[in-house]
């Protein structure tokens, strides 16, 4: 069995949807990777189960990433990228927020988020809610090296 197909015979996108129906907004296959459209509300519910179900095994938490959309409502997009060793795949995770909502910190399901979220935090502004450490580290190092160039 396969991140692809699972037990019920649906194909894993599918399998996905209806397993978190109100978690998942959407699910799209692109290249052979799996995006999930998700909102800030269902981001540890469904990263919990992404990592810990028999099905899915993505232990490894590759990176978070935020992208900026100014014509949006919801401006920015923070995206998890995940791998599952076990069955050798890769799913995105994507949710949509504005300049004011706040996500939950993923830090407690993979301990290296915090790093990801602090970038993410100092570049683009989302905010992480119950972040272990939220304090702004390229801001601190830009302030150095312009005072040193000067």
């Amino acid at each position: 069995m396969s991140t692809k197909e699972t037990t019920s015979g649906l194909g894993f996108s599918d399998y996905l949807v209806r397993t978190l129906p109100h978690s998942v907004y959407t699910a799209v296959s692109v290249n052979g990777e799996l995006t999930l459209s998700v909102p800030a509300s269902s981001i540890k519910e469904v990263l919990l189960f992404l990592r810990d179900h028999t099905n899915c095994q993505f232990k490894v938490l590759i990176d978070i990433c935020g992208v900026d959309y100014p014509e949006r409502e919801a401006r920015f997009e923070v995206v998890y990228n995940l791998l599952s060793v076990k069955y050798n795949s890769r799913i995105r995770v994507k949710v949509a927020v504005d300049e004011l909502t706040p996500i939950d910190s993923v830090t407690s399901i993979y301990n290296s988020a915090g790093w990801y979220e602090r970038e993410v935090w100092d570049l683009y502004g989302v905010f992480f809610s119950k972040s272990p450490r939220l304090t702004s580290y390229f801001n601190r190092l830009w302030i150095r090296w312009s005072s040193i160039e000067t």
